[in-house]
């Protein structure tokens, strides 16, 4: 085991259980995000710019393509409260990932919360839950579309300095 691996593994195990969930679920998304993009480049809690992290950020096309980051939130009222800083995050593609808490009713994101005050785009929506064999299963529940935005010289330099968690040669 490399030592970042046993570093991870630490903290982990000093995370709050919702966090942990939360952490976990990263590789959820990052499974979907392969099975819907074309050779993705999938970082985790990447500074994507000085004042967001997004918990996922997927570069298409092996990173020459369309930017798509995601928040992960847990429970459907976090989520809610996300979206205004999600829609400030420089992105071709935004994503809110709800992890859906134990007895909590299903519930729908307004549209409305969905789309910007103005132009093209949308927020979608990734649904995180729990299998029987205590897994995390994503899958797409309203897709995103497309918000206007020139990133590909922005995700060039992020690139050059950012390895990727998750990449294909």
């Amino acid at each position: 085991m490399k030592m970042r691996d046993a570093i991870e593994m630490q903290k982990l195990k000093e995370i709050p259980k919702g966090e942990q969930l939360e952490i976990r679920a990263r590789n959820a998304v990052a499974e979907l995000l392969i099975k819907n993009l074309v050779v993705p480049k999938i970082f985790f809690e990447a500074p994507w710019t000085r004042k967001s992290v997004p918990d996922v950020l997927a570069i298409d096309r092996g990173g020459t393509g369309d930017v798509h980051v995601v928040e992960i939130k847990t429970g459907f009222l976090a989520a809610k409260s996300a979206l205004p800083q999600l829609l400030d995050i420089p992105a071709n593609f935004r994503w809110i990932a709800v992890l859906t808490k134990i007895g909590e009713r299903s519930y729908r994101i307004s549209h409305e919360l969905l789309n910007p005050q103005q132009g093209p785009g949308r927020i979608g929506i990734i649904r995180v839950m729990n299998t029987p064999d205590d897994r995390l299963s994503a899958e797409l529940e309203i897709g995103a579309e497309r918000f206007p935005a020139p990133l590909y010289d922005k995700a060039d330099r992020f690139k050059a300095k950012h390895k990727a968690d998750i990449e294909f040669r």
